[in-house]
């Protein structure tokens, strides 16, 4: 009696690759070509989102908050000056290449009650609005970000800070730099 090892081997071998999930190579392009169908399908139904805004995601405190970036001039730490009689918003002053600039601290709007003390360092957020050039003082910056219409949690903005325009469903708070610098509790400490 003689047996064939290479039809057994054969056998065996397609059986191991039938369990273990193994094909040929025409199987495998098969498969590959109809993922991609299917991925550019995917790709073709996908609605294209609706930008709302591009901010810096800055912390202060716990509160998450989205400045424009548009109105961003830069990020730097300062030494600030307290002014006698200063606000708990408006707590002094600080130089930057020879020029003065108000240190708002909106931190007391969502709880955050940290004053700075004179010659004490701060990270501030130097921002331009139509009333000039501030700092915001700021504990840390997370970085940009594009938001679209989608995010919006029209049923999280109660109105409680009137500078907050927008508050996403991850709890960012898109601040408006003009509201802000407008806000009397700004202005009284600014004057």
């Amino acid at each position: 009696m003689s047996v064939d090892f290479d039809q057994i081997r054969g056998a065996l071998s397609k059986a191991a690759d039938r369990i273990s999930g193994r094909c040929d190579r025409k199987a495998v392009r098969k498969i590959l070509r109809q993922r991609s169908r299917q991925m550019a399908a995917r790709v073709m139904e996908r609605v294209e989102l609706e930008r709302f805004a591009h901010v810096i995601v800055v912390r202060r405190g716990a509160a998450l908050l989205g400045l424009p970036i548009a109105a961003v001039r830069e990020v730097r730490a300062v030494e600030v000056a307290v002014l006698p009689r200063a606000t708990e918003v408006v707590q002094g002053l600080f130089q930057v290449r020879g020029q003065v600039h108000s240190l708002v601290d909106v931190g007391p709007f969502f709880g955050e009650t940290s004053p700075i003390g004179h010659g004490e360092h701060a990270l501030v957020l130097l921002v331009a609005a139509a009333a000039g050039v501030v700092g915001v003082r700021i504990d840390e910056v997370l970085g940009p970000r594009e938001l679209y219409v989608e995010e919006i949690d029209h049923g999280l903005h109660g109105g409680r800070i009137d500078f907050v325009s927008h508050v996403t469903r991850d709890l960012l708070q898109v601040v408006d730099v003009d509201a802000m610098l407008a806000n009397p509790a700004v202005r009284l400490g600014a004057g």
